[in-house]
């Protein structure tokens, strides 16, 4: 595993405990910890811990971003549907990743505009890491990265579904921490497409992420 991999994997993990940590306090407890679920307000509130719940949603967003365009990029090696939906990630995280920043930062500012980058940044995170990971599955890809990312799609469902029936254990951040762990470890036990088989049909080893630590 790379640095960068290891990097946004603990990004990425602290989003996860956050997330699954509000999605287990409002059923036992009646209050959340990081979202207004049904106006019952945060059960840690005031400027300082929202703005830490925004900055961890930020980096969390933008640390898989930096794999994407780093030692991700031979899992997308001449494949157009990959590189497709590996660009629409790297766009709907940044955006998620700056409205989050801005958010915590800069209270106040631009909402509309925050708040509209958040929108659409949802919208294409809620359905490219599943699309990303099925690609990878149904190409032959069976790195944890494939698996986690095509998990993510079924969680949300389940969640969509528990909200259906008026479930209090519906929350979107199942999916949420399957997915972005999937992002963060793109290129970690992946298999390589048409670039590093064309250097093993010639004999010439594949060259491993130059930041690898293990």
């Amino acid at each position: 595993m790379s640095r960068t991999n290891a990097i946004a994997l603990i990004c990425t993990l602290l989003l996860a405990v956050l997330a699954i940590g509000d999605a287990l306090a409002y059923p036992l407890t009646g209050v959340s910890l990081a979202s207004d679920r049904n106006g019952t307000g945060s059960h840690l509130e005031g400027p300082l811990w929202e703005g830490l719940v925004n900055v961890i949603h930020g980096i969390a967003y933008l640390a898989p971003v930096l794999v994407l365009l780093t030692v991700a990029r031979h899992v997308f090696h001449r494949r157009p549907w990959r590189q497709v939906l590996r660009w629409l990630s790297v766009v709907g995280m940044t955006l998620m990743g700056v409205g989050f920043l801005f958010s915590a930062l800069l209270p106040g500012f631009a909402v509309d505009l925050i708040e509209m980058f958040l929108g659409v940044g949802f919208l294409v995170t809620l359905v490219v890491p599943g699309a990303l990971g099925v690609t990878l599955l149904v190409q032959g890809d069976r790195s944890p990265s494939a698996w986690l990312l095509a998990a993510a799609p079924v969680a949300l469902v389940a969640a969509f579904a528990l909200d259906a029936f008026g479930s209090p254990w519906a929350h979107p951040g199942y999916g949420e921490a399957l997915g972005y762990c999937g992002y963060a470890l793109l290129g970690w036990r992946s298999t390589v497409s048409v670039g590093r088989n064309e250097q093993r049909a010639h004999g010439v080893a594949p060259r491993e992420p130059s930041d690898s630590i293990a």
